[in-house]
């Protein structure tokens, strides 16, 4: 079994007073799936939290007291609502040096908005004022991977930062992780036409959403399993059969888009899942 890892200690006092006073809170615990430990989501009283509902969040003191009875990794704050973030991700290798080429985007967060060392010391989480909800870059890659998010997720918080997280991070984000262009005066057709041909993501995402079976494919977008009985495994291939007819069985395109929605889980990781599940959506 995987050495179950240890996250920076919460420095409350460094948390900024605009964040504070929002009622957007859980409390998060590391899990271990598949031999894999990944971030899960709870609140106070032990039940999962979701990022998309706004009845499992509550206050921070809320949830530094559940955290200081020593029940929980750590804390974190639901981006969404005007709160978008940015999460740079292996800038910080194990000697503790910033991977060159993070250091220009380190920089520009830092003198823009609101940023702090993640739980794993290896990375830095940003938090702005911005419609759009943001996006991840990848330094663990080279050259480094850039997500841009079209879903509400929580941030893991340590309060070991400084700067303003109401700073607009709007252009920064449009720079980083472009938005797909607005395809709702179109047919969903010529939107998936859009998208295949630019490989923009984020369109034919859109596209999707705008074609007959867009509810369907949104809810597991999201991660809502309540249509396969919440069986996990039964709507992964659901939504890989429904990203298949899109990318015209483009396997690799498929493996990439079904990590940006919120059925992904470390399960994904294990190549004989991944493989299988994609196999049979292939078919």
């Amino acid at each position: 079994m995987t050495t179950r890892p240890t996250a920076l200690t919460v420095r409350a006092d460094g948390i900024p007073e605009a964040l504070k006073r929002e009622r957007r809170w859980v409390l998060w615990r590391f899990v271990l799936r598949e031999n894999l430990w990944t971030k899960v989501p709870f609140q106070a009283a032990g039940a999962y939290a979701k990022a998309n509902d706004p009845a499992t969040w509550t206050t921070l003191e809320a949830v530094l007291a559940a955290y200081r009875m020593g029940n929980f990794d750590g804390i974190g704050f639901v981006l969404g609502d005007g709160w978008a973030g940015v999460d740079i991700d292996k800038c910080y290798p194990s000697d503790a040096s910033t991977v060159p080429a993070a250091e220009p985007y380190l920089g520009r967060l830092a003198a823009t908005c609101y940023s702090e060392l993640s739980p794993s010391e290896t990375g830095v989480k940003a938090i702005g004022k911005a419609s759009r909800i943001g996006g991840e870059i990848k330094f663990s890659t080279n050259p480094p991977t850039f997500t841009t998010w079209t879903s509400t997720r929580f941030f893991a918080i340590t309060g070991a930062g400084m700067g303003d997280p109401t700073a607009d991070i709007s252009t920064l984000i449009e720079e980083w992780f472009p938005a797909a262009p607005d395809v709702t005066a179109s047919s969903a057709r010529e939107g998936y036409a859009l998208a295949a041909e630019s490989s923009n993501d984020d369109l034919l995402i859109a596209a999707i959403a705008n074609d007959a079976i867009g509810d369907e494919f949104l809810s597991l977008w999201r991660g809502d399993t309540s249509a396969y009985g919440n069986d996990h495994s039964r709507a992964d291939l659901a939504l890989c059969c429904h990203l298949a007819f899109w990318t015209n069985y483009d396997a690799e395109r498929i493996d990439r888009m079904f990590r940006q929605g919120d059925l992904m889980r470390p399960k994904w990781d294990h190549a004989s899942y991944r493989r299988a599940t994609l196999g049979k959506a292939m078919r």
